[in-house]
Formats: C-alpha cells, sequence, structure tokens
C-alpha cells in the first residue's frame, strides 16, 4: 500500500509564490483555491482524484519576523486539531503556556 501524506508543515514562506505559480502555468492534476494563497497564516489544501493534502507554511523558526513557537503552537491547537494529536497535545500546550521544560 502507497502511503499518502495529508498534511505537510512547511518551514518558511517563501516558496508559496513558486508553488501558486507552478500550479497555475502547469497541467500538474491538483486542484487548489486560489484565494487561500494570499490570506494569512498560509494553509494550502489541494486535492488529486481522491487524495487530499493540506499544506501548513509557518515562518521559519530560525529567526525569521513574525516567528514565535508559542503563537504557531496556538494556531496549530485551535485550527488543526488533527495534527496537534499527531505532535503530541502535551508538547503543543507546553509551547502555548511557554512551558518548555
Amino acid at each position: 500500500m502507497e502511503y499518502k501524506p495529508t498534511i505537510c508543515i512547511k518551514l518558511g514562506i517563501a516558496g508559496i509564490g513558486r508553488l501558486g505559480g507552478i500550479l497555475a502555468s502547469r497541467e500538474t492534476g491538483w486542484h487548489r483555491n486560489v484565494n487561500e494563497f494570499y490570506s494569512r497564516p498560509y494553509v494550502i489544501n489541494l486535492t488529486k482524484q481522491n487524495h487530499h493534502l493540506k499544506i501548513v507554511f509557518i515562518n521559519h523558526p530560525t529567526g525569521s519576523r513574525g516567528f514565535s513557537y508559542s503563537k504557531w503552537a496556538t494556531i496549530i491547537q485551535n485550527q488543526f486539531p488533527d495534527l496537534s494529536q499527531i505532535l503530541g497535545n502535551k508538547i503543543i500546550n507546553n509551547v502555548v503556556s511557554g512551558n518548555f521544560n
């Protein structure tokens, strides 16, 4: 059985324009909502046949402007409960509360 991921966290937002350009100019078979490329946080939902892939673009954690561990943990906790479970609710809760130990 072939594994197909359903969610992807992309560290860094620089590639979002390139992804949008490729999807707009080439026949890839992936369907998307163009408006998702213009609203933050960037969450792109792609569909190809019966497969759904959600790509969450976050600011790069190595110090880029706009990155905050607690902000992204809160977004993941509130908007992506399935991802929160994968990452571990304890880890997410600790980051949201500022307890990194």
